[in-house]
This record gives structure tokens, C-alpha cells and sequence, in this order.
């Protein structure tokens, strides 16, 4: 009970940022992956490690190795040599429907849509977390973290393994959460899930090879909606804007979606 009641706590510190979410959060994406989403009103969640980002899993593990190599005794308790430990899948969003860096990185340089997602509605699946960039904001967690981990870190009485689920869950949760801040302008927050409930992932080819994803939608039969939550559609800005505008809304009315707003971007990119 020691070691469940210290990773909720750990757990709690880590996410409780996504409790204050925005209504809508935007996935940018390229013109094919927005009809393949839209046509089958699903989406998938893909392995953290596998992002665009090369530091994915491991500017976390740098930010607390500096951390325990400032604090006696706590470097014992990691071994940052076990990349075995990250099976995280994540659905990315941002707050802004129209933000020129994410246009340029995510949307085929402005050829693509920002889909904007009810959060309520994906919650009822899926944990919510807000990426931390803020050097200050990193360490005022982890100290929050600590608090909660070095009680049962400490104990003679607390078995290797429970302690070693400590470290693992630390380390997870902090190469989920925590990013360079020379990411900041994109606001991102994820929407995750792990593989542990069994049969929920699925293979795709991919530059990782077999690369696996968990799919919710229409193409799942545990994560799924009564209706789809997409309300907001934002075309690219570099496209014809008047009749990709003009042809998204004919495409949506074949689906019997024309609750979905859509507008074109206002992003100065050409």
C-alpha cells in the first residue's frame, strides 16, 4: 500500500496540469492523414518514442539526471542505462488552431488541417497531460515528486522491486511530460494511453519497421464515441484557401458532419 499510495501521488504531480484544459485541442496534420481521420472517424496513438522530436525519452531522463546528481544519495536508486521502459503512446494536440511553427513542422508546410477535438470528450479514454517547457516548472515537480518517492526509497522494510517501480514510473512520466524549451511555442498537451490492456494495439509499417498504435474511433471496440469530437476544422495557409474552404465543407456534408466548423488559416505563411 506504501509503494501504490507513492506512484498516485507521483502520478497526480505529473498530470494534474491536465485538469485545466481548453475546451477544443488541435492535431495538425497532412492532407491525407486528415481525410483518412475524418472519413474514418478515428484516430491513433502513437509511440512517444517514435515522434518527430529525436529527444523523445530522453531530454527527460536529462533534466532528472541533473536533478538526483544534486541531491546526495538519490543517483543510487536510477540506472538511466535501461532504455526498456518507455511504452507510452500519445495523440498530440496544441491550444492554437493556427500557429505558423506547427503549420510548417506538422501540416506539409501549410498544406495540411488543424483538427480541433473536444478534450472532454477524449478524456473519458484517455489521460490528459500539458508538456512542460519551463526549467522552473520541471524542478518544482520533481521536488513535488521526490517528496512523495524518497519516503519509500528511504525504507529498509520496502522491497528492491517496489522501489525500482518507483524509479520507472519517475522516469516514464517525466520523458512524457517534460520538453526543450525551444519547444514552447507549441503548446502541445497528449493525450495517452499504455499498452497494458491487452489486444488494443495494432501494427503499421513504418520507418521503425513494424511500428505499433492504438486506435480509437470507429476503428476500435473499446475507445469509441456516440459521435465523433471534432467540432473545428482550419485549412491550411497554403493552399487556395476559398476552395480548399469550399471543398471541406462539401466533403463534410457527404458525411452527415456539417456541425464541424471550418475556416481557413490567417497564418502569414506562403
Amino acid at each position: 500500500p506504501k509503494t501504490l499510495d507513492a506512484i498516485n501521488r507521483i502520478y497526480v504531480t505529473f498530470r494534474i496540469s491536465g485538469n485545466s484544459a481548453p475546451r477544443i485541442l488541435y492535431h495538425y496534420t497532412s492532407s491525407e492523414s486528415f481525410f483518412n481521420i475524418i472519413s474514418s472517424e478515428s484516430i491513433w496513438l502513437t509511440p512517444i518514442r517514435e515522434m518527430n522530436d529525436r529527444s523523445e525519452g530522453e531530454y527527460g531522463d536529462d533534466v532528472l539526471r541533473q536533478y538526483v546528481e544534486q541531491h546526495s544519495g538519490l543517483d543510487q536508486y536510477f540506472n538511466f542505462d535501461d532504455r526498456a521502459l518507455f511504452r507510452k503512446f500519445a495523440f498530440c494536440v496544441t491550444e492554437q488552431p493556427d500557429l505558423l511553427g506547427n503549420w510548417r513542422e506538422y501540416a506539409g508546410h501549410g498544406e495540411g488541417f488543424s483538427i480541433g477535438f473536444e478534450a472532454e470528450e477524449l478524456r473519458k479514454h484517455f489521460w490528459l497531460v500539458r508538456l512542460v517547457y519551463d526549467f522552473e516548472e520541471k524542478l518544482e515537480i520533481l521536488n513535488q515528486v521526490f517528496e512523495s518517492a524518497i519516503p519509500v526509497l528511504t525504507d529498509s522494510d520496502i522491497p528492491d522491486a517496489d522501489k525500482l517501480q518507483i524509479c520507472s514510473t519517475i522516469r516514464t512520466e517525466a520523458n512524457t511530460i517534460f520538453k526543450h524549451s525551444a519547444f514552447a511555442d507549441e503548446r502541445e498537451w497528449r493525450f495517452l494511453q499504455t499498452d497494458a490492456v491487452p489486444g488494443i494495439v495494432k501494427y503499421r509499417a513504418s520507418a521503425f519497421g513494424p511500428s505499433p498504435y492504438i486506435a480509437a474511433g470507429k476503428q476500435s471496440k473499446i475507445y469509441h464515441w456516440p459521435e465523433f469530437p471534432v467540432s473545428q476544422i482550419t485549412c491550411g495557409p497554403t493552399m487556395d484557401r476559398h476552395l480548399t474552404v469550399e471543398n471541406t465543407i462539401r466533403f463534410l456534408e457527404t458525411i452527415d458532419a456539417t456541425h464541424i466548423e471550418v475556416e481557413a488559416s490567417g497564418a502569414p505563411l506562403r
